[in-house]
Parts: C-alpha cells; sequence; structure tokens
C-alpha cells in the first residue's frame, strides 16, 4: 500500500483495485481511522462498497467504481463534514482524460520496468495500432515488433535520466522523443513519461531543402568548370586549328555530335567549347561519366524516381541528370560503357524527346543536345554485338576525330606554358622550363595525353626545389628513352597508356592522403580512381605519423 503526504481532495481518500486490494491511501484517511481507533484495512471491512453513499461512525463515505486502461478501481472518500464529492474528483480525471487524448504530442506512460499503462490517440496514429494492442505490452517487445526504433524509455530505464532522440515508426514517421523517468525516495523508477512529436514533414522539408541546396552546387559547379575552360582552346597545329574551325560550325545546329580519340586528349573540353558557342549556352551542360556510375546505378542517375520507386530510394524522389541537361546540352563521356539495356532507352530519348522516372507512368519532355565521347572503336563493338547498331548511327551524325598529343611538339610546348602559368598563379610560384626540359617533353611519346602532361607540369611546379625547373625534376619514364619514349613497334598502345598510369598513380600515391584527394587533382571521379587502382593492382600506403 502506497501512502501520500498530502492530499488535494479536502477529505480522506483510499483507491482499491477490483479484488478490494488497497492500492493507495493518504494521510487524511489515516487520521480518520485513528480517530475511529481502527486500522485502514478494517475500516475497509466495514465500509459497503457496493453501495455509492453511506454514513459510518460519523463520517459521510461516498465509493464510486472507474475504469482507467481496461483495469477497474474503486474510490473511497470520507470526510467528517462538508465532503467534497466523489463526482467532482471524477469530473477532474475526465478533464485530464481529455486534455491527454487532444494532445498533437504523443503521451506514452510505462510502469517501471516498461510496461505499457497508458498512452494517448497520438500514439495509435504514430504506430497504426488500437491502444488495446500496446496497453500491457513491453516496450522491448513493440520495439522487436517494429512499431517503432529506438524506443528511448528503455534508455531512460537503464540510464535513470532524462533521455532525448530521434526514433522511426513503421509508418514511416520521424518523432523526436523524450522520456522522463519519474523516481520515488528509495531511487526505485516508478513509472516513465514519454513525450513524442511527429517531425517528419520537418524532415522532409529539410531534405528538400538540401537536395535544392545540393542542386544548387550541381549548377554552380557546372558554371564554374565551364566558366574556367571556356576561354583556353589551345592550339598550335593545323589538324586542331581545323577541328576548331568545325566547332563552330556545327556549335549552334542541333546536330549530335560523337567525339572519338584517345584518353585524355581533350574530348571534355572541346564537348564544352561546342556548348559555350551554342544558344544553349545559357543553360547547363551536364557531364555523365558512363564508366564511373555503376550499372545498378545508372539508370537513377540518368532518369531520376519517384518517391518510393524501390528499396532505398529517398522519400521525395529524385531529378535525374538528363532532367538537370533540359534546354542545354547532355554530354556523355565513355559513351562505350552504357550498358545494353539501357542504349534502347537513349536512343528513345533522342528520338522522342521524352523520358519516364523511374517508378512513374508520365512522360517527362525534353530539349537536349546530346554530345558522346569514346576512346573504343564503336563500328567494332556494333559488330561484337557490343553496342546498338542504330544508336551508334544516331550518335555519329557530326564525328569528330582528336588526334593524340604525340607527334605535335607545337601543341606540346604550347600547353606546358599554358599549364605552367595556371599552376604558377594557383601555387603562388614563379617557375619556369628549362631548355632540356621542353625538349625531353616534346620527344616523349605521351600515351596519357593532355591530361598526363597536365599532371605532369602541376607535379614539376609542387616539387621543384628553384624556379628553373631542370631535367632531373623530371620523373625517370620521361629522362629515359628507352622507359619513356615509347615505340608502337615494341609495345602497343594499350600498354603505354597503362603503364602511364601506372607512372600517374604511383606518384598520386606518394602525394596525396586518400582516393578522394586523388580524384580530385585527376579531375576524375572517385570511384574512378578506385577501379584504375584495382586494376593496376596498387593501394594507398599508410602514411607514418609524426
Amino acid at each position: 500500500m502506497r501512502k501520500n503526504k498530502k492530499n488535494n481532495f479536502g477529505c480522506g481518500v483510499i483507491v482499491l483495485n477490483s479484488e478490494n486490494n488497497i492500492l493507495y491511501c493518504d494521510k487524511s484517511m489515516l487520521n480518520i481511522a485513528e480517530r475511529a481507533d481502527i486500522s485502514i484495512k478494517e475500516l475497509v471491512k466495514k465500509i459497503d462498497t457496493n453501495i455509492k453513499y453511506s454514513k459510518w461512525n460519523g463520517f459521510k463515505i461516498s465509493v464510486d467504481t472507474f475504469h482507467m486502461n481496461t483495469k477497474v478501481y474503486k474510490l473511497i472518500s470520507a470526510a467528517a463534514d462538508d465532503m467534497q464529492p466523489i463526482s467532482k474528483i471524477q469530473d477532474d480525471m475526465d478533464e485530464l482524460e481529455a486534455i491527454v487524448e487532444s494532445s498533437f504530442d504523443e503521451i506514452f506512460v510505462t510502469d517501471g520496468e516498461g510496461y505499457a499503462l497508458r498512452v494517448n490517440k497520438a500514439a495509435e496514429i504514430n504506430y497504426g495500432i488500437n491502444r488495446d494492442q500496446i496497453i500491457g505490452k513491453h516496450v522491448a517487445e513493440l520495439e522487436k515488433k517494429g512499431y517503432f526504433n529506438p524506443s528511448m524509455t528503455l534508455k531512460a530505464i537503464r540510464q535513470k535520466q532524462i533521455v532525448t532522440g530521434v526514433q522511426t515508426t513503421n509508418k514511416g514517421k520521424t518523432l523526436i522523443v523524450t522520456s522522463k523517468p519519474i523516481i520515488d525516495d528509495s531511487g526505485r523508477i516508478i513509472k516513465v513519461i514519454t513525450n513524442s512529436r511527429d517531425i517528419t514533414e520537418f524532415t522532409n522539408l529539410k531534405k528538400q531543402l538540401e537536395d535544392s541546396q545540393q542542386l544548387i552546387e550541381t549548377y554552380q559547379n557546372i558554371v564554374s568548370d565551364t566558366i574556367s575552360e571556356s576561354n583556353h582552346f589551345i592550339s598550335s597545329d593545323t589538324i586542331m586549328d581545323s577541328i576548331f574551325d568545325t566547332v563552330k560550325k556545327i556549335a549552334n545546329t542541333a546536330s549530335t555530335v560523337l567525339l572519338e580519340g584517345e584518353s585524355g586528349v581533350g574530348k571534355n573540353m572541346i564537348a564544352k567549347q561546342i556548348h559555350l558557342l551554342s544558344k544553349r549556352r545559357k543553360h547547363q551542360f551536364v557531364t555523365v561519366n558512363c564508366g564511373a556510375i555503376p550499372d545498378n546505378l545508372i539508370e537513377s542517375e540518368l532518369f531520376g524516381y519517384e518517391k518510393g520507386a524501390f528499396t532505398g530510394a529517398k522519400r521525395t524522389g529524385r531529378t535525374g541528370l538528363v532532367e538537370l541537361a533540359n534546354r542545354g546540352t547532355l554530354f556523355f563521356d565513355e559513351i562505350a560503357e552504357i550498358p545494353l539495356h539501357l542504349q534502347s532507352k537513349l536512343l528513345d530519348i533522342m528520338q522522342e524527346k521524352r523520358f519516364r522516372r523511374l517508378g512513374s507512368n508520365e512522360y517527362i519532355n525534353i530539349d537536349i543536345r546530346v554530345i558522346s565521347a569514346t576512346n573504343r572503336d564503336l563500328k567494332k563493338m556494333v559488330q561484337q554485338k557490343l553496342f546498338r547498331e542504330d544508336l551508334f548511327y544516331r550518335l555519329n551524325v557530326i564525328p569528330i576525330i582528336i588526334p593524340p598529343l604525340r607527334g605535335r611538339p607545337n601543341t606540346i610546348s604550347a600547353l606546358s606554358s599554358y599549364f605552367l602559368d595556371k599552376y604558377n598563379v594557383k601555387y603562388r610560384y614563379k617557375r619556369k622550363l628549362s631548355k632540356d626540359v621542353l625538349r625531353l617533353i616534346q620527344q616523349y611519346n605521351w600515351p596519357g595525353n593532355i591530361r598526363e602532361l597536365q599532371n605532369l607540369i602541376e607535379r614539376l611546379v609542387v616539387t621543384s626545389n628553384s624556379n628553373v625547373i631542370n631535367a632531373d625534376d623530371l620523373p625517370e619514364y620521361i629522362k629515359s628513352p628507352i622507359n619513356g619514349n615509347v615505340n608502337s613497334k615494341t609495345l602497343d598502345l594499350r600498354e603505354a597508356v597503362i603503364m602511364a598510369e601506372l607512372e600517374i598513380f604511383r606518384e598520386a600515391i606518394n602525394r596525396f592522403n586518400s582516393t578522394y584527394e586523388i580524384a580530385k587533382a585527376l579531375n576524375i571521379d572517385q570511384s574512378t580512381v578506385v577501379r584504375k587502382m584495382k586494376k593496376l593492382n596498387i593501394t594507398m600506403r599508410k602514411k607514418k605519423s609524426l
């Protein structure tokens, strides 16, 4: 039996359960029993609990039966005079019940062990079940069934303190939950009161804001990349002059363009030049690196998806790269790597000028210009049934073949000067290339083409010990004619590219601490770095701590 030091009813109070066991007795009722020279248990026996009002030994007795959480209780009230009616107490309890039920926040009450005693209507909404399925259940059992996760009540019981955290429900709701343990004088937890507020809409709005910010950053990066490379078409030979003349002629047409050439010859730069010289320049230039996006993600990356389209999809859905490029230019880099099952969809986009997001039956009309690039022989792939013939002819309306850097010493010299100026400004140096360096880099075969040259110049600017970059600063494979000046008679192009990539990645591993830093330095995706390193059988080195 629990005793209370003080009551707020103006009379003595005893609470009985359905078996007439005493659950609660306040101090006023103890005083009444003392005056009557009788124990509380004997007092209860003398009071007829089956009637509503009675008198005993000069005291007015009132008995009322009420229900709470499907359990039956009896409330005995006694007073010498001017007794507060039990109906007034019941009215107060009804008012409290109405307040609890009307609360927008969930109220969840358990005993000290975690068994549910009481919940309000908001809990039924949050978990999609009736309160009868909650009352009497342990919160660990409810958590195991997946109604909510994690249980803040359990944490509050274990830690014996107020706990606040984020909880998700089986109905996809996000709740901010605070559980407060009620501790008696002996330090025992007798109840846990939990308040939960639904913040699902707030979370969705926050996610939409983040997605919008990411979209803005994408646009900013597109604009930044475009501006930084827009005015740097380095041409010092008749071949590139001819290519640039073609670029200017086709820029304002809607024709698709196929850029062919070895890796690193500047296909993406020429694609951007076409966009910048066209009427679409005020809109987006969106690059799709077909070789860097995993096969199982490329469809959702290209076309986007509706909310709930598949497991793991964002609740708000996602805009695809095709839609981002609307009214602008969509550049497919490494187009040969696009999976066969998506080639028909790409063909449909180009012919019908429309597409559907994943999980949607509605078409979205688009106006885009498609430019593609490859370092592989698409005609041969068509013959091998690795690339659709109809898509190849749709892409190959205007083919532009970009020659490799080797055999073009004037262009090598011009590009070296351009990159030297660029990295001098970036790193605040005043480096110069010696005549020996210029001679050696003009003799080198450059299997990695412009990208390899750019990376080398940056490396020389950063690592040189003096403002004049000498031959000793060059890597061994460029200084040595045997290793550096690759001859096609003794080594085919594919092997030469692998050698160049191996050297570049070895140097990158020595300079940088992660694949993300390497990706940024080489201007490629981090996933491409990981794939290349796996192919070359090289790994990151652990840096020694100081």
